[in-house]
């Protein structure tokens, strides 16, 4: 089924903004938690306690950007975005504040996810979806240059940790990084406040048959249930869980494992920039591909999956910092090159604009559930082994399973496509 826009967009102007915003978030959040990848090392030594636990820390607070989405999509529809991801910027410096003051782990895990988690899951997917009220026909443009952000973030925030790690400490630094995530708030400030309210919105259409009960209609409507009524929103849902697996794991434990295989701090550090250059590419390719519509979107994503699952596998045994540096960069472009397609290919459902903080947000909570799935299962096989080469092989085999899943869409797509000729 094709999408209709449902409106008139201006396809710039004040979207822009919107899109500078964004970009600034991304690169806030991703670099950050690019720095926590950093410390990974340094605040275990501190605790004097296992990697996995540390790294869980990362990967919950990671899985929250995306398991609060239903929660912020409900409470955006009501307040209009502004305010939510003010009150999230708020909460996020003050949780990243706070960790540099934890004598803990526990005060750790508090700091980090309860309040710097919680406070992303208002903040990560609001902006993203605050570009479909502007842009549709340039929807990939407005996206890329919001999402690439976060590689540059990465980029930047990698090398720069390493630098104040050596001369703060791990809590100097997470003081710093707290009071530079604050400016979060200023990005939320450029959204314009209640444009996307709840009273501006159509109502989603019910038969009677199907909500019999008016209680029962009002909390499908707030809740937005509905969308699990579209096959290829699960579908796509599915593909998103399994890759973000992945991209979550090697993020967090992309310096770990290089330091695993000999490389010193400075040269695992460095590897973040390889992982933001090849994400740039893997991203400003598919944007331009899905735009040009050169080839099919389920082919360029199906590509990109499986340049990812082959490098997935071959980290854990490339020794060098050459041969690292290089399978990172394919492995960000595959990875991104993945998500930007899954992207507009959830824009592209048939849904309402006003109904798309609805489909991102649960979209996001199952992808927050898999990651935190994925990160119990990778803590295990870490400390079962020893070695990242059987967490590796697990990222590898999602990548795979992300590529059956468009399988499956585009069979599905063809066999409706017969059905209706």
């Amino acid at each position: 089924m094709s999408y209709k826009p449902n409106g008139t967009y201006s396809e710039g102007g004040w979207g822009w903004t919107v899109v500078l915003g964004g970009f600034t978030i991304m690169f806030i959040f991703n670099g950050t938690l690019k720095a926590f990848g950093v410390l990974l090392i340094t605040i275990k030594d501190d605790f004097d306690t296992d990697l996995w636990i540390i790294g869980s820390l990362g990967f919950l607070h990671y899985g929250l950007f995306f398991v609060m989405g239903p929660v912020a999509g409900a409470v955006a529809r009501r307040t209009g975005s502004r305010y939510l991801v003010v009150f999230g910027g708020m909460l996020y410096g003050l949780g990243l504040t706070l960790a540099s003051t934890a004598n803990s782990v526990i005060m750790l895990g508090v700091s980090l996810i309860v309040m710097a988690g919680l406070g992303a899951g208002c903040v990560y997917e609001t902006c993203r979806v605050e570009l479909v009220f502007y842009f549709h026909d340039k929807f990939p443009l407005a996206y890329l240059l919001l999402t690439i952000g976060g590689p540059v973030g990465m980029m930047v925030y990698g090398p720069l940790t390493q630098v104040l790690l050596d001369t703060y400490g791990w809590r100097g630094t997470m003081l710093i990084l707290g009071g530079v995530s604050f400016h979060v708030v200023i990005c939320g400030l450029l959204l314009r406040p209640g444009k996307h309210s709840l009273k501006d919105y159509n109502k989603v259409p019910l038969d009677d048959d199907e909500v019999k009960h008016h209680c029962f209609h009002k909390l499908w409507m707030i809740a937005g249930l509905d969308v699990f009524r579209n096959v290829e929103f699960l579908i796509l849902s599915c593909a998103r869980m399994f890759i973000n697996i992945g991209h979550a794991g090697v993020i967090i434990y992309m310096v770990p494992n290089g330091l695993s295989l000999g490389l010193n701090t400075t040269e695992a550090s460095f590897l973040t920039s390889a992982w933001g250059f090849g994400s740039i590419i893997g991203l400003s390719l598919s944007a331009f591909v899905t735009q040009r519509k050169f080839i099919s979107n389920h082919l360029t994503a199906g590509i990109s999956g499986l340049i990812s699952a082959i490098c997935f596998a071959a980290s854990p045994f490339l020794t060098t910092v050459t041969c690292q540096f290089l399978n990172l960069t394919l492995l960000s472009v595959g990875t991104e090159g993945v998500a930007q397609v899954l992207a507009v290919n959830t824009r592209n459902l048939p849904f309402s604009d006003d109904q798309q903080f609805n489909v991102i947000g649960w979209q996001c909570f199952l992808v927050g559930m898999s990651c935190t799935i994925g990160d119990i299962i990778a803590g295990w096989l870490y400390d079962a082994t020893g070695s990242f080469q059987a967490t590796f092989f697990m990222f590898s085999g999602t990548s795979v399973v992300t590529c059956v899943c468009l399988l499956v869409d585009l069979i599905r797509l063809r066999f409706i496509g017969q059905r209706d000729e």
